[in-house]
C-alpha cells in the first residue's frame, strides 16, 4: 500500500512531512490523552492537514510531532509494529492513563523533587545552625580556659597549656563553616553543598582520632599527671600561680598531697612551715604548729590524695565521656548525608529541567 505524507500545520508552527497511514492509525485508537493528538484530514501530500484536539497541555504551541514521529518512525516498522509500540513506549492507547510520557513525566518528576528539596533544605539548615552553635560553644569554653584554668590545666599535663588555643581554633573554624553551611544551603548551590559535606567528614575524622586516641592513651594521662603534680608539690611556695592552683585543687576536692597528705613530708616548703593550710578540714581549727607536726596534723586535714580522686573520677566517668565524644563524633555523618543528598536532588532538579 502506498504511503500518504500528511504536512501538518497548527497554530503557525509546520511540522515535517510524517506517514499518513500512522497518523491515521492514531486517530483510530481515540486515545484521549494530555499531549496532542494528530488527526489526517486528507490522503493528498498537497492537500493535506493535520488538525489537532488537546485537552490539556502543558507546553501549548509546542511542536511535539516532529521528535515524536521520527522516534517512531526509525524504531518500529508502521504496518505491523506500531500499535505495540505506541502501547509500551508512549501510553497512548490506553484511555484509562492518559498520561504524557514526555514534557508531562518531566514536570511531574520536577514537582515531585522540589518538596523533597525543600526538606532537605529545612533539615541541613537546623543542623547547619547546631552545628554553628556547638562551634560557638567550644570557642567560648577555649577562651574561659585560657583566661581562668589554664594554671590548672598545665598540673594534668606538661604540654597541655596550649589546649585552650585549640578549643578556640577549633571553634572558630566550625562558626565559620557553619554559616558557609547556612549560605550554601539556601543559595542551593551543589558544589558548595559538597564543599561543606567534605569539611563535615574532616570534622568527623579529626574528633573520631581525637576520641580513640584519648581512650587508648588515658593511663599515659594518669601518669603524666601525677609526675606534673608532684612537681608542683616539690616547686609549692604559696605564692606563684601554680601554688595557688595546687590550694584550689586541694580545697575544691577536699584532698591533700598526691596519694595522702605524708606526701608534703618531701617538699622544701614542709620543712619552713609545714602542711599548707588548703590541706585543713576546718580552716578554723588549723594552725602553723599543728601542720609542721605530721602525727598532730594526721587530726587536721583531708586523709585522701588528690590524685586518686581525679584519675577515680576520670575511671568512673570515662564510658559517659566517650560515648558523647563518639555522638558528637558521629553525628557528622547526618550532615554529610543531608549536604550530598540535597546537592544531589538539586543537580537532578536543574538536569531535568534543561
Amino acid at each position: 500500500m502506498r504511503r500518504h505524507l500528511c504536512v501538518g500545520r497548527n497554530l503557525g508552527y509546520i511540522y515535517d512531512p510524517i506517514p499518513c497511514q500512522l497518523v491515521s492509525l492514531i486517530q483510530k485508537t481515540g486515545a484521549t490523552s494530555k499531549c496532542k493528538v494528530p488527526v489526517c484530514s486528507s490522503p493528498s501530500p498537497r492537500t493535506a492537514g493535520i488538525q489537532t484536539r488537546t485537552l490539556f497541555s502543558p507546553f501549548p504551541q509546542a511542536p511535539l510531532l516532529r521528535p515524536f514521529m521520527l522516534e517512531m518512525s526509525r524504531q518500529a516498522d508502521v504496518q505491523g509494529r506500531v500499535p505495540r509500540f505506541l502501547a509500551s513506549h508512549l501510553g497512548m492507547l490506553s484511555a484509562t492513563e492518559g498520561r504524557c510520557p514526555s514534557f508531562c513525566s518531566m514536570a511531574s518528576r520536577r514537582m515531585e523533587t522540589k518538596p523533597v528539596i525543600t526538606c532537605l533544605k529545612t533539615l541541613l539548615i537546623i543542623y547547619s545552625f547546631v552545628f554553628w552553635i556547638t562551634g560557638v560553644i567550644l570557642l567560648a569554653v577555649g577562651v574561659w580556659g585560657k583566661l581562668t584554668l589554664g594554671t590548672y590545666i598545665s598540673l594534668i599535663a606538661e604540654n597541655s597549656t596550649n589546649a585552650p588555643y585549640v578549643l578556640i581554633g577549633t571553634g572558630t573554624t566550625i562558626v565559620v563553616f557553619g554559616l558557609f553551611g547556612c549560605f550554601a544551603t539556601c543559595r542551593g548551590s551543589p558544589w558548595m553543598l559538597k564543599l561543606y559535606a567534605m569539611f563535615l567528614s574532616l570534622v568527623f575524622l579529626a574528633e573520631l582520632v581525637a576520641g580513640i586516641s584519648g581512650f587508648v592513651f588515658r593511663h599515659e594521662i594518669k601518669d603524666t599527671f601525677l609526675r606534673t603534680y608532684t612537681e608542683a608539690m616539690h616547686n609549692y611556695n604559696g605564692n606563684d600561680e601554680r601554688s595557688r592552683a595546687v590550694d584550689d585543687v586541694q580545697e575544691s576536692l577536699s584532698c591533700c598531697g598526691v596519694q595522702n597528705y605524708t606526701n608534703w613530708s618531701i617538699s622544701p616548703y614542709f620543712a619552713e612551715h609545714g602542711i599548707p593550710p588548703s590541706c585543713c578540714m576546718n580552716s578554723s581549727d588549723c594552725n602553723p604548729q599543728d601542720l609542721r607536726n605530721m602525727t598532730v596534723a594526721a587530726t587536721k586535714v583531708n586523709q585522701k590524695g588528690c590524685y586518686d580522686l581525679v584519675t577515680s573520677f576520670m575511671e568512673t566517668n570515662m564510658g559517659i565521656i566517650a560515648g558523647v565524644a563518639f555522638g558528637i563524633a558521629f553525628s557528622q555523618l547526618i550532615g554529610m548525608l543531608l549536604a550530598c543528598c540535597l546537592s544531589r536532588f538539586i543537580t537532578a532538579n536543574q538536569y531535568e529541567m534543561v
